[in-house]
């Protein structure tokens, strides 16, 4: 589900070199409020954990819906 929001992000320009299209993706949605992002230390190590907010949810259900045929 995260990717086929974060395909929704996808700028239209050519981003500068060195910039990764899928983690613009992920800071564009968290940005929107779309996702939720928290980091925890374990053993010395960041854990992320991502999940998708509840307009996040609805978002996806309203692309889903509008890719339906008629």
């Amino acid at each position: 589900m995260v990717i086929k929001l974060a395909e929704l992000c996808v700028p239209d320009t050519e981003l500068p070199a060195g910039i990764n299209v899928f983690e613009f993706s992920i800071g564009q949605l968290y940005k929107r409020g779309i996702l939720q992002i928290k980091k925890r230390v374990e053993n010395g190590v960041f854990i992320f954990f991502i999940s998708i907010t509840e307009s996040g949810r609805e978002l996806l259900k309203m692309t889903e819906n509008s890719m339906q045929p008629a």
